[in-house]
């Protein structure tokens, strides 16, 4: 009999901690939700509206991330307390302490991949080339699994530092105007980032791509170079000279000046000529420019702007162990189009040359780096030459 009753007792004790039955939180009793993406990571705070009991708690929150990192995952409330936290699929399930009984408002914080943002530029060139319309659009995948309806949308550009890599997404003569902002979108600081806010909701559906204006320049100045890259041959005269490719670059200030003086993140450009001829020119990688730094970019190889390389005098001098080469560069350019160009031939000698008898005067761009601008009149040409001397040492003499 007295352990009847002391069996009962024990029951009672237990039965008076023991929590109520899970309670689901679904995307319905969602009361706010915010995404700031990085380049290959998202922070996401998601609100949620349910009712509490006093002590402990059992809510599950489907819907999340299937790719969440859930040693990230974080509950704000007031007062409330983290007792034990499950994962499974999308679903979070909490078990908390509660001071107090009543509705309550929870947000879950967390880190995840799956969602990724890039910076897609469209340089739109008049029809002389030498302006553009500059903008700039946020690409958002969503491969997370999860939907993010009416998101506060927040863009960070820079390099965040990671302890792991991402975990791979299971499937399942015109005055310049400054550039603007998209409208609803507002840029600053974040720390040692750029932050770019979304001031209006954004719909980011599973597995979608949502594009999002983020800044439009008008009128900015463009600089179109070509440019021939290489170093001298120290090899005797062949018996023809090789061609070699010259290079079209386009380049620009990111000033005010310029109708820009915005940070502009690292991204793609895509260059476009317009009018009735419109066509796509090229695009390469645009590095991250802060503001009044100069962007330079190699978006293809000219067609009417040829060159051809030789060498038309070799020289040795002096014993194995200690050999001096001197030879005669001879760059010849040619352009087919109507109206002239300039191209810099950028040469980095071999060793410690020393450059003479140049046909003409070059600019030095560092120690070993030099460049010539050489004027190629409309269907016609153009001839740089210069003597370059370097010592070089026998690979057996090496030390």
């Amino acid at each position: 009999m007295r352990r009847a009753i002391v069996g009962a007792l024990t029951l009672s004790i237990l039965s008076g901690v023991a929590h109520a039955a899970e309670v689901a939180v679904g995307p319905d009793a969602r009361a706010g939700l915010a995404v700031t993406l990085y380049r290959d990571l998202a922070f996401v705070r998601d609100a949620r509206r349910t009712t509490l009991i006093q002590g402990l708690n059992e809510l599950a929150f489907p819907g999340v991330s299937r790719v969440l990192q859930p040693e990230t995952v974080q509950l704000s409330a007031p007062g409330v307390r983290v007792v034990e936290r499950r994962f499974e699929a999308d679903v979070v399930t909490l078990l908390i302490d509660s001071p107090r009984a009543g509705p309550a408002e929870i947000e879950l914080g967390y880190l995840t991949s799956g969602l990724s943002w890039r910076a897609d530029y469209v340089a739109s060139l008049d029809a002389s080339g030498r302006r553009m319309r500059l903008e700039l659009l946020a690409t958002v995948a969503n491969e997370s699994g999860a939907d993010y309806p009416r998101a506060r949308l927040a863009l960070i550009a820079g390099e965040v530092a990671r302890a792991q890599p991402p975990v791979a997404p299971v499937q399942r003569g015109v005055v310049a105007m400054a550039a603007e902002m998209a409208p609803g979108v507002a840029e600053a600081p974040a720390g040692d980032y750029r932050r770019f806010a979304v001031e209006r909701p954004v719909d980011l559906a599973r597995g979608a791509r949502t594009q999002v204006a983020l800044l439009s320049a008008v009128d900015v100045p463009v600089e179109r170079i070509y440019r021939l890259s290489g170093r001298p041959s120290m090899t005797r005269p062949a018996p023809s000279p090789a061609p070699v490719p010259v290079d079209v670059l386009i380049a620009f200030a990111n000033a005010e000046a310029a109708g820009l003086g915005l940070p502009l993140p690292a991204g793609t450009l895509r260059v476009y000529s317009t009018g009735t001829d419109a066509a796509f020119l090229g695009e390469a990688p645009l590095p991250a420019t802060p503001k009044n730094e100069r962007a330079e970019l190699l978006i293809g190889r000219a067609f009417d702007v040829t060159a051809r390389r030789s060498v038309t005098d070799y020289r040795e001098e002096g014993p194995r162990n200690a050999l001096a080469i001197e030879t005669t560069q001879r760059i010849v350019l040619s352009n087919a189009k109507a109206e002239p160009v300039t191209v810099e031939v950028v040469e980095s000698p071999l060793g410690e040359g020393n450059l003479f008898e140049e046909s003409q005067r070059h600019e030095a761009l560092s120690a070993l780096q030099h460049v010539w601008r050489v004027a190629v009149p409309a269907n016609g040409s153009a001839t740089l030459s210069y003597r370059v001397r370097v010592n070089v040492v026998a690979p057996g003499e090496r030390r």
